[in-house]
């Protein structure tokens, strides 16, 4: 079992006064870390731990400024899993830091992404910014063939937005696609994502579309205590609003065995709840039940998707003009896989 965590510490230098911190982090295999403010964590804070921190700057207007992101993913050291840092020139975009994870027993390998977008009104947002990242998944897509799981603060406001694009029986028909293969989301019952935050502001837009294109899942609302409930995150006196998450690839979907969202502690963030993920390190195909905690068989593990069909992120006239554009580039990614297999 890994477990994951994920907070924006708003500074991590000083929450490290507190030991609360460190109490959190060693319940834990991967802690991602984001505005942590810090050129550095000194080697012996966290002991157990690998501390990589993104040497990546800020960019204003796409210039390099002397602003670091803020990024870092603790690591546990253990004989367990081994990890590669993902090299800064293989992707475009500073606000995710990426790992590749190898289990060294089950032969499970992943990769991660400790993330922070800005939110709309900062001086390093752009409006292209999901675009940047779905260039960069498509290319670590390509050279790894590896399921996704990105968690930290996306300042991204979806509401009760689905995620899920459901396959119509016509188009997998055409295509020899199953859905079944790569929809355990819709086999587990769990389609319905809740939120306790109603709103939906252009970064959560995007993020939904990214989510629907490359088939991946936000865990908030939907597995742990946090099933049907979709707790904020993020606690200001302007009010309260989710913008932390958790998405996974669709086919680590079976792996999940918990999800949870932690009440506001001030000596660990100084306004983010911070978030935990629980994943067997065992791949396994779902049952057809809405029980997660049963034992389940095993099945093979791989990112669904294929191709190179690179998606539009900036539709701004209506929600189902996003929704047709998604399945249009879901039709796509199959008719691409279907004609590789066949090449093959």
């Amino acid at each position: 079992m890994y477990n994951f965590l994920a907070v924006n510490v708003c500074g991590l230098n000083s929450k490290l006064k507190y030991r609360n911190i460190h109490e959190i982090v060693c319940n834990h295999d991967f802690i991602c870390l984001c505005e942590i403010r810090t050129p550095f964590i000194p080697y012996d804070e966290f002991p157990g731990y690998d501390a990589i921190i993104s040497n990546r700057k800020c960019k204003k207007n796409g210039i390099e400024t002397d602003t670091l992101t803020g990024l870092a993913i603790l690591i546990k050291t253990c004989d367990k899993f081994s990890f590669q840092i993902i090299e800064a020139k293989k992707t475009n975009c500073e606000w995710i830091l990426w790992v590749k994870v190898c289990d060294l027993k089950n032969e499970f390998s992943f990769l991660l992404g400790s993330t922070y977008i800005p939110c709309e009104t900062s001086s390093y947002y752009s409006d292209n910014i999901y675009e940047t990242i779905v260039e960069d998944v498509l290319d670590l897509t390509t050279e790894y063939q590896l399921p996704f799981i990105l968690m930290g603060d996306f300042n991204s406001r979806c509401g009760n937005l689905s995620d899920t694009v459901i396959y119509e029986k016509e188009i997998t028909s055409i295509t020899g696609f199953s859905d079944e293969d790569s929809n355990y989301i819709e086999q587990l019952g769990l389609l319905q994502r809740k939120s306790e935050d109603g709103v939906v502001n252009r970064n959560g837009k995007d993020l939904i579309t990214f989510c629907k294109s490359f088939n991946l899942k936000i865990l908030n609302g939907r597995f742990g205590s946090d099933k049907g409930v979709g707790m904020y995150t993020c606690h200001t006196p302007r009010g309260e609003s989710v913008v932390d998450y958790a998405l996974v690839s669709d086919c680590l979907i079976p792996q999940v065995k918990n999800f949870l969202v932690d009440p506001l502690d001030t000596t660990l963030s100084d306004v983010h709840s911070a978030i935990h993920v629980s994943l067997s390190n065992c791949s396994s195909t779902p049952l057809r039940t809405e029980q997660l905690g049963t034992e389940q068989p095993e099945a093979t593990n791989s990112n669904n998707l294929q191709g190179d069909s690179r998606p539009t992120y900036r539709d701004r006239s209506e929600e189902h003009t996003s929704e047709l554009q998604s399945l249009v580039n879901l039709v796509c990614r199959l008719l691409l896989e279907k004609k590789k297999k066949q090449i093959i």
